[in-house]
């Protein structure tokens, strides 16, 4: 008997700690959780500081460094409406999650757990009172009658201020019917891909991509008007950042007969290029998160190196581009993209051998 009463004891010191941890969050209505993102961060911390004042709802923590700042308050439901309104005017919403609570539910554990306590009580009384009118001579071995008493008394206090803290939350619970927990984390914009700073996410994306040229200025025994080709298109982080590799040929061709002209043979034939690239989601429209239609800018540098028909030795030219592009599908395992981009050779021949490139890209999870 003393053990199955210890057991009950020790049980209900492990519940107590867990019991009061849980109840912080689900004795509200619901809990709501936003992160957002603003390019004037110090102007957002002032606005939300003043929602928090004007609105009077209460304020349980705050915490705040120099590039994000989490509030944490609760308020009736019915302002909901009026706090989402404002944190759309003050910033990019990154995430924003609710999740309801069933009080019903949690009125009746608190209940059941009262008519718990209330059987522990009933059952520790009646032994502690069988004990006290034993007045028989304790046997040898049977333990220290003081010992078991001091063991039921306790049991039965605990047991009964488990009963008033359970009812102290179930009163909490009922006027916190139409409250909600909302906790709010501010960011200070970035110019990081994803408008976040964290560590870089490598993925391993390989895929192909076809590109065409334009050039702008093109000029006989330097340069075609169009060229086009196949690249091999690495992506290893979800920036997104990647290593191209590929060669751009005129679409139109000399002749051999052309080719045999001084003048003419000078002209490039192709392209070879290497290319490191990284491309930077907008703020504004969706920072990446869409399967289709995320709008994107971005930048690539490398080394072309060109030939001539006469196949004399060319030096190696620095190139550069900056673009805009749109991702047309995006999956967990697949991007479709283009993107539109001015190709430009960093040499003495840039005039006539730089323009539009037009690329198309597709790129897999492997």
């Amino acid at each position: 008997m003393k053990i199955k009463h210890l057991t009950i004891f020790l049980l209900t010191l492990i519940t107590l700690p867990i019991c009061g941890q849980y109840y912080n969050r689900s004795s509200y209505a619901a809990n709501k959780s936003v992160r957002l993102y603003s390019a004037r961060y110090n102007s957002s911390l002032d606005s939300m500081d003043g929602f928090v004042k004007n609105t009077g709802v209460v304020l349980i923590k705050k915490n705040m460094d120099l590039n994000s700042s989490t509030y944490q308050f609760e308020m009736p439901d019915n302002l909901v409406s009026t706090l989402d309104k404002s944190l759309n005017n003050w910033g990019y919403i990154f995430s924003s999650n609710i999740e309801t609570n069933n009080l019903q539910k949690t009125i009746k554990n608190y209940e059941e757990e009262i008519d718990k306590q209330k059987r522990i009580i009933e059952n520790n009384q009646e032994d502690l009172n069988r004990l006290r009118m034993d007045t028989s001579d304790p046997k040898p071995g049977s333990g220290n009658r003081v010992y078991s008493e001091n063991n039921y008394i306790t049991t039965i206090r605990n047991a009964e201020n488990r009963i008033e803290d359970i009812k102290k939350s179930k009163d909490e619970t009922k006027k916190l019917g139409n409250t909600i927990y909302v906790t709010v984390e501010i960011y200070d914009d970035v110019a990081t891909p994803d408008g976040r700073k964290q560590k870089v996410s490598w993925v391993n994306m390989p895929g192909v991509s076809y590109s065409f040229l334009q050039v702008e200025n093109p000029k006989l025994g330097i340069s075609h008007e169009q060229y086009a080709g196949f690249n091999l298109k690495y992506m290893f982080t979800r920036g997104k950042s990647y290593i191209e590799i590929g060669v751009l040929k005129p679409l139109s061709i000399l002749t051999s007969i052309e080719q045999q002209d001084p003048t003419l043979s000078n002209t490039k034939n192709d392209f070879f290029l290497i290319q490191f690239g990284q491309d930077f989601y907008s703020r504004h429209f969706g920072r990446g998160k869409r399967k289709f239609l995320n709008l994107y800018s971005g930048y690539t540098i490398g080394i072309m190196l060109p030939n001539q028909y006469n196949d004399i030795k060319q030096k190696s030219v620095p190139v550069g581009s900056l673009s805009i592009g749109v991702e047309l599908l995006k999956t967990k395992h697949v991007l479709l993209d283009t993107r539109a981009a001015y190709f430009l050779p960093i040499n003495d021949e840039n005039r006539n051998t730089r323009g539009l490139l037009y690329n198309a890209s597709l790129n897999f999870v492997f």
